[in-house]
């Protein structure tokens, strides 16, 4: 099955959304079940069960040193890098989700094979940071205020 987003087939931010498989994609962050005393996960399913996904995911194309050099950054707000690491020979890139870490799950959850995503290349980290804060603004009151 395809998660399709609204932007499925176009471009976003000048950068033409992909369809890609779960499989290739690392969550950066650890699940998330509530947010500010309130249920996030469970009605992030709801959502994406009832509406489909309005906006792609955001992914990075990374290299190693770009990894740990935002794992450093971060630290206890990512997940351990070392299990994605050891999938990859050295030199090769991998797919880090930077913004929908917890879409991406839910998707797994629904049986998606497949998601909508930007991806930004060379260890775009803080351009694919500002990027997920515009797609986050429409839906600040209903997920992250408490």
């Amino acid at each position: 099955m395809k998660l399709l987003s609204n932007y499925h087939g176009e471009e976003l931010f000048g950068i033409t959304v992909e369809h890609l498989p779960l499989d290739k994609l690392h969550v950066s962050v650890p699940k998330c079940e509530q947010l500010f005393n309130k249920q996030f996960y469970q009605n992030l399913t709801n959502d994406i069960s009832n509406n489909g996904l309005n906006f792609p995911v955001i992914v990075v194309e990374a290299t190693e040193e770009g990894l740990r050099a935002v794992k450093k950054r971060y630290r206890g707000a990512m997940l351990e890098i070392d299990p994605i690491l050891e999938q990859y020979n050295e030199g090769e890139k991998m797919l880090i989700v930077w913004g929908g870490s917890q879409r991406v799950r839910v998707a797994e959850d629904l049986g998606y094979r497949t998601i909508d995503a930007i991806v930004f290349k060379d260890n775009q980290f803080r351009e694919a940071l500002k990027r997920q804060e515009d797609m986050r603004k429409p839906y600040m009151a209903q997920y992250y205020n408490n």
